[in-house]
């Protein structure tokens, strides 16, 4: 008997099947190949392309350079909108 999902199996299965016919094609080949199984599997005999693409998957942090001060620009060409606020000068 198979061994139930693992939730974040049966979560990124259920994403692909309800995305386009190709995420659904991956989604389906995913579960055919073995799911998580396969792809521990082929990370532990590839681990450096495992490792190239998760941090491929990982955010990317920028550290700020120069003045880190907020800036804002007004630009005054713009016409007045319904958020503007308007001064009795």
């Amino acid at each position: 008997m198979p061994k139930p999902p693992a939730p974040i199996q049966k979560d990124l299965v259920t994403t692909l099947k309800e995305g386009t016919p190709m995420q659904q094609l991956f989604g389906q080949t995913f579960e055919e190949l073995g799911g998580q199984d396969f792809f521990t599997d082929w990370a532990e005999e590839n681990p450096g392309t495992f490792i190239q693409m998760m941090m491929s998957l990982m955010p990317q942090q920028h550290t700020p350079s120069g003045n880190t001060a907020n800036v804002i620009n007004i630009h005054p060409g713009l016409a007045p909108g319904p958020l503007d606020v308007v001064s009795d000068q």
